[in-house]
């Protein structure tokens, strides 16, 4: 392994150093010659009659779409934008449109000693001869609230927001805002605010003290000042231990009874990265028990490496370069003594960027190279005592699982598997052919299936419980308990749960499948998943979920009769054929109601001549 060093300033990659140094020379050059190029378009636009930098100022189309704009009142001026909004209503009462009003858009709550929360209520009048609808009243930060206030105003009447402001946290001066987008068309966003100054009896300033990025081996003081506000003399004491992890703190009365110092001091060994506490001191006063001071530090690693994996997506075309940076935060420099990989089939190399700081390795994948599914990793070793040995795992990324995969199955045999009732009987899906089945492949912890099973129910006592040519059946993929599971899985449930759950939202059949045969044979990812078999034992739809953009009982109400009469799902309403790539069930079909007329057919187009980027062709026919 070669580690190669690049001297800073000197330049690398594609450019010489020759062509480095004519850049540097014609770099001034070139913004002089665009700085000029600018001054003229300047110039030609002052000179040009009617230009908005001419004396007039103002074009025909431009006075125009001003006029325009201005809505039905105050001709001429622009109406404010909903990302701009004004901070004082127009005044006077307007004709043709609602007109938002508020005499005071500013509150100040003036000094503020010790409250947890502030309230107040804008008064917001309609000086409009049209319904003035608020629209939105977003405040600045979550510290502000907004109450239920009057979304609509009638002409000439009054609403209010109420606002309350929660001060945890607040320390000094402060200012909060409030936008309210209205439709009103010159001022659809009002700007209110909130101000005030938060006073505490006892304060520390600063409240927090941060030690940001420190060395590991490093020691650091900080202090913050407690002042007493009052006129009471003050007391302070630690109410616990003042020493916390890596920080310990040391009180000083600098004016008896009115300010006090508190420094903290970090010092090693600190865990890596974030180290936080917090000290909590002791008043003698009535109006204030005591003063918090959050104290935080952080600490890098010895070595921060980014990304601290590889993952290779897929197989590459060709080789790839995977770069990871590592960085040295300690004082001492270090060196790279090795790095190799335990794959054969890696080739790694290391270029140290800065000496004894920063280093880039470069993990160089072949092509055609998949991790094996333990992984693989590249493995640096170094001369820090500290850190000599680090290790960046090579991963390939898992498969997305696909959850519509269950819509493939559209068009075929059911699977022949076999369920069994919560009595111990055996349901064949064999003996469901020349009958039309419903299938709800359902979770009793699921709340989409308890909101979808119910509308089957109603479906299947309204219309089909009486009927022997159509077999509804709920398959449970609920995780029987046993002792073991119980404690793995949080979902499981025994057989008397799971029966129970069932019985109160259906009447129909429920099976258990213990095998779990509703992924591995029928492709179930997600609950619920409803499929239709027509009476030859294909299955000739499939719904996920409570259905969106169409109603789900209705529908499959209209497709089990249309399965009843021998048609299949080229008949359904909506139908859209689907090629031989994508087979399944069209997602957001239209309803019942809506569809024949408003379906469109599909447009068979001649595919788009692409030239290819590789000489040689794909040996299946396709990419």
């Amino acid at each position: 392994m070669k580690v190669k060093r690049i001297e800073p300033g000197r330049p690398c990659g594609r450019i010489g150093a020759r062509a480095f140094s004519t850049m540097q020379r014609s770099l001034p050059a070139l913004v002089l010659g665009i700085a000029l190029v600018a001054g003229s378009a300047v110039a030609d636009e002052k000179q040009r009659p009617g230009s908005a930098s001419s004396p007039g100022g103002q074009t025909t189309a431009t006075a125009q779409r001003t006029t325009a704009s201005a809505g039905p009142r105050q001709q001429g001026k622009p109406a404010p934008s909903r990302t701009q909004p004004v901070y004082q209503t127009p005044e006077g009462n307007v004709t043709g449109a609602p007109a938002v009003r508020c005499a005071a858009t500013v509150k100040d709550f003036g000094e503020q000693w010790g409250m947890p929360e502030l309230a107040h209520s804008y008064v917001i009048r309609n000086a409009g001869d049209q319904v003035l609808t608020l629209e939105r009243v977003k405040p600045s930060c979550g510290c502000t609230l907004a109450g239920k206030y009057d979304k609509q105003i009638a002409p000439g009447g009054e609403g209010r927001i109420p606002i309350k402001l929660r001060t945890r946290g607040i320390t000094g001066s402060f200012k909060k805002y409030i936008t309210v987008n209205t439709n009103d068309p010159v001022t659809p966003a009002l700007r209110l605010t909130l101000r005030g100054v938060m006073r505490k009896h006892v304060e520390a300033d600063p409240a927090r003290i941060s030690f940001s990025h420190i060395q590991e081996d490093s020691t650091f003081t900080e202090k913050t000042t407690i002042r007493n506000n009052t006129d009471k003399p003050l007391e302070l004491s630690f109410h616990s231990d003042p020493v916390s992890g890596p920080f310990s703190a040391e009180l000083i009365e600098q004016e008896p009874g009115k300010v006090f110092e508190l420094q903290v001091t970090a010092a090693p060994p600190y865990r890596p990265r974030l180290n936080r506490a917090q000290f909590v001191l002791k008043t003698n006063l009535e109006e204030q028990s005591g003063v918090k001071v959050m104290v935080t530090a952080y600490v890098p690693p010895r070595f921060d490496v980014r990304p601290d994996k590889i993952i290779v997506n897929a197989a590459p075309n060709e080789d790839m370069r995977r770069l990871v940076r590592l960085n040295n935060n300690g004082k001492k420099p270090v060196s790279i003594l090795s790095a190799t990989s335990n794959d054969e089939n890696l080739r790694v190399e290391v270029v140290e960027r800065t000496a004894g700081k920063t280093f880039e390795v470069g993990v160089v994948v072949p092509a055609g190279y998949l991790p094996p599914e333990t992984g693989s990793a590249v493995t640096i070793e170094t001369d820090s005592e500290s850190k000599p040995r680090i290790e960046i795992p090579v991963k390939g990324r898992k498969p997305r699982v696909d959850t519509n995969a269950a819509r493939k199955l559209v068009g075929r045999k059911l699977p022949a598997v076999t369920f069994h009732t919560p009595e111990g009987g055996a349901v064949s899906m064999q003996d469901l052919e020349g009958k039309v089945a419903v299938l709800d492949f359902y979770a009793s912890w699921c709340g989409y299936s308890r909101r979808q099973i119910p509308l089957l129910d109603e479906l299947y006592k309204r219309k089909y419980a009486d009927n022997a040519e159509v077999r509804f059946l709920a398959v449970s993929q609920d995780t029987i308990r046993t002792d073991e599971e119980q404690a793995r899985n949080p979902r499981a449930r025994t057989k008397e749960q799971v029966v129970a759950a069932f019985a109160q939202l259906a009447s129909f059949p429920t099976v258990l499948d213990t095998a779990g045969m509703g992924r591995s044979a029928f492709n179930v990812m997600r609950f619920p998943t409803l499929m239709l078999c027509g009476k030859d034992g294909r299955i000739e739809a499939v719904h996920i979920g409570l259905g969106r953009g169409f109603d789900l009982a209705a529908t499959v109400e209209q497709e089990i009769d249309l399965l009843l009469e021998g048609k299949t799902r080229a008949d359904f309403p909506g139908h859209v054929r689907w090629d031989q790539n994508s087979p399944g069930d069209v997602p957001g079909r239209l309803s019942p109601a809506q569809a024949g007329a408003r379906v469109k057919p599909r447009v068979e187009r001649a595919p788009q001549q692409i030239p290819a980027r590789n000489t040689q062709a794909p040996s299946d026919g396709g990419s």
